[in-house]
């Protein structure tokens, strides 16, 4: 389901970079000397990054499971050695999850097949872009990888880090830290 989760990735930056593209048709990275447009060349970027992992991150609520029947779970083990382990953990699965686990996994399936259909449409329209768009895309890519994951380890290390401040920041720090964890595993 990793393959699924970026492929889903790829494609809404896919389809965020075709719709910034096609509202700038006069972005040409190649053949341009122009500051402007290289820093719009960069926001668009940028933006495309930003935009494709938050509409990524939404469907990971379909995979989430509530923290609470965890602390059942590690109760059990706690108190009884693990007999019951693998009962309880199939139940905390498995309950009422198979309609939310399908339906992540068919919006996933609609993110992929909506960005590249905007992906290849938009290389097939403006030939003369095609280049800045398949650059902008491995500049989103490697933006994500290298920039955006590190970025997100620092936020959630620091509201870790500030926990003391108040109970807001505990949540806020705990649900970032679950999306990512549900991020990576699906």
């Amino acid at each position: 389901m990793r393959a699924g989760n970026f492929a889903a990735q790829l494609s809404m930056f896919a389809f965020f970079l075709s719709i910034f593209f096609t509202n700038d048709e006069k972005q040409e990275f190649f053949v341009t000397k122009d500051k402007a447009q290289l820093g719009s060349f960069v926001l668009y970027c940028f933006c495309a990054d930003v935009f494709g992992c938050i509409v990524v991150h939404l469907p990971a609520y379909c995979f989430w499971i509530n923290d609470k029947r965890f602390r059942k779970l590690y109760t059990t083990i706690r108190n009884d050695g693990g007999i019951n382990v693998l009962k309880q953990m199939e139940d905390i699965t498995k309950k009422g999850r198979i309609f939310w686990n399908i339906l992540g996994v068919v919006i996933q399936i609609i993110f992929i097949l909506m960005g590249f259909y905007f992906a290849f449409g938009f290389c097939a329209t403006y030939y003369y872009q095609r280049s800045t768009f398949t650059l902008a895309l491995i500049c989103t890519i490697g933006f994500d990888f290298l920039i955006s994951e590190f970025l997100w380890e620092i936020v959630i290390g620091l509201l870790f880090y500030v926990r003391n401040l108040g109970r807001i920041i505990v949540f806020f720090g705990t649900l970032f830290n679950s999306l990512r964890n549900i991020k990576h595993l699906v």
